[in-house]
Order: C-alpha cells, then structure tokens, then sequence
C-alpha cells in the first residue's frame, strides 16, 4: 500500500527523541564512510542542486540479491557485498532513496536529510521513511520529524514488522494492499497521522501532509516521490502501481496550476508493485523552497484495456521547488 511520505506539527512544538523498544533495537553501524568526492556525472546541469552520498545497506536486516539504490538524481548505484554504496541526492531538503534488487523490487528505503554524513538503510530507516513526516525540510525540521515518528503509538508495532520481515520479503510485497496484517498497521499509522494535521489553519508543511497521505492512498497508482526545479521547472514524479491484478500503462499526465494546464504524453507501463521515475518537463517555473500546488489528472490504461483518469480525489499535488 501506501509508503508515507508526510509532514507533520510544526517545527514549534517541542519533540522528544524517544527510543525504540529494546527488543527491536538496530545493531550497531559500520565503521563511518569517507565523504564522497563529487564526479564529472553529478546531475548539476539539470538545475537541480544535489551532492554524492555514501551509506551503507544493513544486510543482517535487509534481504535480496543484486541490490541497488534508487535516488531520484541517480537511479542506479551498486551496492557491493558489504553493503556499502555511493548516490546522489538533494542538498536542499529531504529526500525518499529506496533500495530495489535485481528484480525490480523494493527491498528498503530512507530518509536522506541534505547535511546527512551517510545513508543507512535498515529496518528503522524503512519504518521511519513509510511514515515520514518531513516534506521537504531542512536538516533541523526533518531531523526533529524523524525523531517525532518514534513518539507515535502505532510506531513500534510497524517497526517490530519490519524488523521480523524486511531480510525474507521485499518491501513491495510487505506493503501490498492484499497483505492484511500490514495493511492493519498501516492505517493505524494513518488515522494517528490524520489526527495529528487536522487543523483549523493549514500550514504549508501541512499542506505537504495531506497532499502526500491523499496521494499514497490513492489507487491503482500512487505517486510516491515527486520533485520541481524553481529555476527550469521541470521534475520528477515516482510512480508506483499498487493493482496487484495486472500492468497498469500510464498515457499521459497533464498538471494545473492556476489557469496553466501542462500535458505530458508518455507512455510507461508498470507492472503490479512495479516503481518507475516518470519525468515532467513542463516549465512551470518558481522559487527554491517556495510552495507549488498542482492539480493531477494520470490518463492511463488499465489491465483490461479500458482507460481510466486518476486525480487523487481532486487533491492537489503540494512540495517545495528545489
């Protein structure tokens, strides 16, 4: 189903830095990663300002072969036996990166916060990341949302899943919508979010929230990342097709904002479970950290051959411009 990507309350509120319980505790990391040095591949000439990344895949918790991280700026980087690696990723905000394997699979994700020393994946990086909270925040507000997502009640119920599955399944098969006994956990997860961003006023991070909870439950497809440049306006959607009954092929997508509509026809398909970056090359220019809403309307055709229109329940599309 449904990998959170929301923010929270505001920065404002005093959060503590809980614990996870003692039988679910992480083990101990490796060794710190030397800083990556910057190469001539950097996405730079995209407009879009991103640094290299070194992590590393805890593999005593997370399974698969042929693992490889999935950046939005960089969307194939090998993990070597140790598990360790080398990515892109935004150095102006926070940033989904997921794990797949050798077939395509989502094995892990994580967080990727912009003053990060390195990127780890393992079972609470995956739990933190499928109820993120951070939208495009900096160090200081995405670091305090993760630390918030540990004071949730729901928390280590989703965390202790994790922990028991993540080395035997992949995470695309773990948040299916046919898997009940997550399915369980993650809507309580949601109402305890839905509850937390009922307020009278809408903040923009707000905003974020229900705009990202809206759109990962929306179905057959969800969009599970997405990314504008201020300066090109131009970007990423990471759209995931969670119809476990058949390919779903995406026609085109047209965006709204005001009385401005972009249409981009480009067919894609995917496959049930199947996550592919679908680019948006529509110019809708604007600011480094200022607020873009859109409307969403995917045109695209079912496993039956019949087209269909999904627009997210009317819901806008909101994020920062990076």
């Amino acid at each position: 189903m449904l990998l959170f990507g929301c923010t929270g309350q505001q920065a404002s509120t005093p959060q503590p830095t809980p614990q996870a319980p003692a039988q679910n505790v992480s083990p101990p990391a490796p060794a710190p990663l030397a800083k990556p040095t910057p190469t001539p591949g950097s996405v730079q000439n995209n407009s879009l300002k991103t640094i290299p990344r070194n992590g590393y895949v805890n593999l005593k918790e997370i399974g698969g072969e042929g693992l490889n991280v999935m950046s939005v700026w960089k969307p194939n980087a090998s993990v070597s036996s140790d598990g360790k690696f080398t990515t892109e990723v935004s150095s102006v905000g926070a940033q989904l990166v997921i794990v797949t394997d050798k077939n395509g699979e989502v094995r892990a994700s994580a967080i990727s916060l912009p003053e990060d020393e390195n990127l780890v994946f393992d079972a609470k990086s995956t739990t933190k990341a499928s109820l993120w909270l951070g939208g495009s925040a900096t160090q200081e507000e995405g670091t305090k949302a993760l630390a918030m997502i540990e004071t949730f009640k729901c928390y280590p119920d989703m965390y202790a899943y994790m922990k028991a599955n993540l080395k035997q399944k992949s995470l695309t098969k773990i948040a299916n919508f046919s898997n009940s006994e997550y399915m369980d956990l993650q809507i309580k997860c949601s109402k305890e979010i839905l509850s937390l961003i009922k307020m009278p006023s809408i903040s923009d991070e707000s905003k974020i929230t229900q705009s990202e909870s809206n759109w990962k439950s929306a179905r057959p497809l969800i969009i599970f990342e997405h990314s504008l440049s201020a300066s090109s306006g131009n970007g990423i959607l990471v759209i995931q097709n969670m119809d476990a009954s058949g390919t779903m092929t995406v026609n085109s997508i047209s965006l709204t904002t005001g009385s401005t509509t972009k249409t981009v026809s480009t067919k894609m398909a995917f496959a049930p479970g199947e996550l592919k970056r679908y680019p948006v090359n529509i110019g809708l220019v604007g600011e480094a950290n200022q607020i873009y809403e859109l409307q969403i309307s995917i045109n695209y055709t079912d496993s039956n051959g019949k087209q269909n229109v999904e627009t997210g329940g009317s819901h806008a599309l909101v994020g920062r411009y990076v």
